[in-house]
């Protein structure tokens, strides 16, 4: 085996990109003398020094805090849009991509442990309110980032809030950027299970061993300690210049005679995303809240003239309390994730 055997051995081995062999290794594996097996490690560090991997490696041990309040708490994910791409120059005040999305992802991590510590909830619920990828829908999105790298970077994002958080139930609603539509791109009303939200979930479940509870229904109602609890992505709410209320109040009252001819509980609260706008309604003896958006402002919203800053909900559920958090998550600054995640104690 000569050195360019050696060399194209060396880097096939993945494993060895991360840690490449020094040359006294390479001397004792390949029965070459020690020149030679410092030119081919030479040569292998180059390589690999070259080949353009990006990724970002974050320990996220588990978050641990005192379950002493009787409330649940609901940790809100939508709109992430993994996969855009938003130019800072022709929005002004945002930018997106992949890396961006990891950085906030992280940053909202870091606020989910202080509410916790804070708080003390006895439950903490998750849940996905849809969008959490780009999708296929719009052509110029899906030039931008393919599936395989929307599915990828969002299940590591999605597996990391879990392994770090460990919540007692994860909750999956399907959104509309995750539908499939063959043939054409206009929206439908059957087969909605066919989602790349919903594949997401899966692939989530499977890398984390975390039942993730989903419904082919736009809604799900489940239960929790402080009650009956609604969740749907929204998309089907009809809205006014980007203002859903009349559309929210037609919708509750279609979900309070779809819980009646079940016989279950009306829910005490209801979840949505879709709109991108942190919001909360009070009506029917019950809360509303809507979810911002991970991704914050693009370029087609900025061209309607909507403005919004990154951000994502928690809400806090007792006997006779509601709380809820905005966490913002910053725009066009930098975040910084420490190497070794040194918040995440």
């Amino acid at each position: 085996m000569d050195k360019f055997d050696i060399i194209e051995k060396i880097l096939s081995d993945s494993r060895n990109l991360v840690n490449p062999p020094g040359w006294r290794k390479i001397k004792k594996a390949f029965g070459v003398s020690s020149g030679q097996a410092k030119e081919i490690a030479a040569v292998v560090k180059f390589n690999i020094k070259r080949r353009i991997v990006p990724k970002i490696t974050i320990n996220t041990p588990k978050i641990e805090w005192k379950r002493e309040s009787k409330r649940t708490a609901f940790i809100l994910c939508s709109d992430w849009h993994i996969g855009e791409i938003v130019d800072q120059e022709e929005v002004e005040i945002n930018k997106y991509n992949l890396e961006v999305a990891h950085k906030r992802v992280f940053d909202y991590l870091c606020e989910i442990q202080a509410i916790l510590k804070e708080t003390k909830p006895e439950e903490v619920i998750l849940v996905f309110l849809g969008d959490i990828v780009s999708g296929t829908i719009h052509h110029e999105i899906e030039n931008q980032t393919g599936m395989v790298d929307q599915l990828s970077a969002a299940s590591y994002l999605c597996g990391m809030l879990i392994e770090a958080v460990k919540p007692d139930k994860v909750i999956g609603c399907y959104g509309n950027h995750g539908e499939v539509r063959t043939g054409s791109k206009k929206k439908k009303s059957k087969s909605l299970q066919n989602n790349f939200d919903l594949l997401l979930y899966k692939l989530v479940s499977l890398i984390t061993g975390t039942d993730i509870v989903v419904s082919k229904s736009p809604f799900i109602l489940f239960g929790s300690k402080a009650g009956n609890v609604l969740a749907t992505h929204g998309d089907h709410i009809n809205s006014w210049q980007g203002i859903p209320v009349y559309g929210i109040f037609k919708k509750q009252l279609f979900v309070h005679n779809l819980c009646e001819m079940k016989g279950e509980d009306k829910p005490r609260l209801t979840m949505l995303a879709h709109f991108h706008e942190p919001q909360n309604v009070s009506q029917f003896g019950e809360r509303v809240v809507i979810n911002g958006t991970l991704m914050g402002i693009n370029e087609y919203a900025f061209r309607k003239g909507m403005l919004c800053t990154p951000s994502q909900k928690i809400v806090l559920l007792g006997e006779n309390q509601f709380a809820e958090y905005v966490i913002e998550l910053g725009s066009t600054e930098e975040l910084e994730i420490p190497q070794e995640a040194a918040l995440i104690k």
